[in-house]
């Protein structure tokens, strides 16, 4: 059974030389680009960061070790790595380049008695309602 795209011959044989003429292109245009040589990487402009990845990884296992641990306690519990760093950079690093945000919850006043003692009065007022009278109240 013939392919139908290529009903002779011929038109197959102008079809894979074609392709051909194109890898071979293709591979002396690759010759060219391995042969030259890569550029190197050029020197930022600017202070060098005072603390490098290796030491923000090791913050990084910190806090996931202990969610609540603060800024100056992880100064304190590495000495070595961020002895020339201040506690300001140790926060910004936890802020912006590990994206941890301290977040706390509002503060909400806990219930009085008097608050209690409603609630309760209330359950035991509609203890025994069955769901048919709780359907007319939703």
């Amino acid at each position: 059974m013939e392919n139908p795209r290529h009903s002779t011959k011929e038109q197959l044989a102008s079809t894979v030389s074609l392709y051909r003429t194109n890898c071979s292109k293709v591979g002396q245009a690759l010759q060219g680009w391995w042969h030259m040589d890569l550029p190197e990487h050029g020197h930022r402009s600017g202070r060098a960061l005072k603390v490098i990845q290796r030491t923000a990884n090791i913050i990084r296992q910190q806090v996931e070790g202990n969610p609540q641990i603060s800024a100056s306690e992880i100064k304190e519990n590495n000495p070595l790595l961020l002895a020339d760093v201040s506690k300001r950079t140790v926060q910004n690093t936890l802020h912006d380049r590990l994206r941890y945000r301290s977040c706390l919850p509002c503060r909400k006043p806990r219930l009085t008695q008097q608050q209690v003692k409603n609630r309760i009065a209330f359950c035991w007022k509609y203890l025994k309602w069955d769901a048919a009278k709780w359907q007319r109240v939703l």
